[in-house]
């Protein structure tokens, strides 16, 4: 596994810790009725999860 596998690998358990999925259809509830986490929000922690890697490997905003 390449680095950037690893950090892709690392938020996406990150993502699933925090949302309890990362399949879309069970945020949004689909075949449950029970909305997880709203379209937005998974964006922004996408985000987040994105600037840490990038921090990491030394980019500046």
């Amino acid at each position: 596994m390449n680095v950037w596998e690893s950090y892709v690998s690392h938020s996406m358990d990150k993502f699933k810790q925090r949302n309890g999925t990362t399949q879309c259809k069970l945020l949004k509830g689909v075949g449950t009725g029970k909305m997880l986490r709203e379209c937005p929000l998974c964006v922004a922690d996408a985000s987040e999860f994105l600037e840490e890697i990038l921090e990491k490997e030394g980019v500046q905003k």
